[in-house]
């Protein structure tokens, strides 16, 4: 749902379990991704 807070939008949702699932799986390939890359472990100011 939407509304607004003073001038500012808030929009609030909700994820179903399958959604869920498929979000945890995508965050789990990014991290396997930052893992086996050159760029794992390192901040911002070294890449």
């Amino acid at each position: 749902s939407k509304m607004f807070v003073g001038r500012k939008p808030r929009t609030y949702l909700a994820i179903s379990p399958a959604g869920r699932q498929a979000f945890d799986e995508h965050v789990a390939a990014l991290q396997a991704i930052l893992q086996t890359s050159d760029l794992a472990g390192r901040s911002d100011e070294e890449v």
